[in-house]
């Protein structure tokens, strides 16, 4: 009988170095898809599964910063007021439980993956990872598996305002970072978390992994993280800007973007989101109301909506969502222990 590997078990088969030869065939003589695009399933519960990019084999996650940082944090972690981070985490949980509501994520929950005989898998929908990804404050970190994507934003400049990427306009230090996978889950040193694929497709074209830790704790401290400085020229900056379309390639159109930007843009915090809070965490109501206005954002009666999807819209979504997996899904499987009877 065979399953699907835990993250645990396919660390096992990872390649000790980067190099391209170890991305196609690791230690053990095991043969990776020659497709780039390739999806490699994981079990991550007894239904759950999650879909990883490739290279299968390689164990390394990138990061690229276009400034080094003497203490690199996730968003959430990084200095605000505490009125500031309440209203940062409202607005995530607004989007969060808004999208959970998306037709698009219903599509994907219904879809049932069957790599085996008797074994009936769902796509492991990662929220948070997907609040990270439309620019909303978490205790996640980005990390890519591609090391092209990770130098797109070393090598660039991101205008927050016009949400859009500009080349360098002359030679920069930069920094792009290291972080080897297989020795962080030997040594249990930080929460390697697998994104991958997921209902809406930032994640998926930027290969992303995340790296989740407490706010003590400072990425470049790590002990398995590696880093390195180095001069981008603005006409390799311009080299990454254009191999990415000036980041449409990673940030495409689709159907959430103007609901999250919205959110994101707001001065106010809907009252249903206020009151979950209230209940999820055992916090005072008023003392939430109190410190939403402190910020200067004032409370509203309705969550946003986003913008309704035609019938015909989600019948393509859906066919082109099952055609993709169909393409990219790349299975291999562990054997199950052998049980006497």
């Amino acid at each position: 009988m065979k399953d699907l590997p835990t993250f645990d078990q396919y660390s096992v088969y990872l390649s000790f170095f980067e190099s391209e030869i170890a991305e196609t065939v690791n230690r053990y003589g095991m043969q990776t898809t020659t497709n780039d695009v390739a999806l490699i399933p994981i079990k991550v519960s007894d239904t759950h599964l999650a879909l990883l990019p490739g290279p299968e084999f390689s164990p390394i996650l990138y990061r690229g910063q276009n400034e080094f940082h003497n203490v690199c944090k996730p968003t959430l972690h990084r200095p605000m007021t505490k009125e500031a981070k309440l209203i940062a985490i409202l607005k995530k949980i607004e989007f969060i439980e808004t999208i959970k509501s998306n037709p698009v994520v219903k599509i994907v929950n219904d879809i049932e993956i069957t790599p085996f005989p008797n074994k009936r898998y769902s796509i492991r929908i990662d929220y948070e990872a997907l609040a990270q990804h439309y620019e909303f404050k978490t205790n996640h970190l980005d990390l890519t598996r591609s090391k092209e994507v990770a130098m797109f934003f070393a090598s660039t400049i991101y205008d927050s305002n016009k949400r859009s990427y500009m080349p360098f306009s002359e030679d920069r230090e930069v920094v792009l970072y290291k972080y080897n996978m297989q020795l962080a889950l030997m040594l249990n040193n930080g929460a390697v978390n697998p994104i991958g694929f997921q209902p809406f497709p930032r994640p998926d074209l930027q290969k992303a992994f995340s790296i989740v830790f407490e706010e003590n704790v400072n990425f470049n401290d790590l002990p398995i993280v590696q880093y390195e400085k180095i001069v981008v020229s603005k006409e390799d900056s311009k080299k990454y800007f254009e191999m990415f379309e000036g980041g449409s390639k990673l940030f495409p159109e689709d159907t959430i973007d103007d609901f999250a930007y919205e959110i994101l843009d707001s001065k106010s915090i809907a009252i249903d989101v206020v009151e979950l809070y209230s209940s999820r965490y055992q916090l005072s109501k008023k003392f939430i109301l109190d410190s939403i206005k402190k910020e200067g954002c004032s409370i509203r009666q309705n969550v946003t909506a986003f913008k309704t999807i035609k019938d015909s819209d989600l019948l393509r979504i859906n066919e082109d969502i099952v055609e993709k997996l169909n393409r990219r899904l790349h299975i291999r499987g562990v054997a199950l222990p052998y049980k006497s009877a």
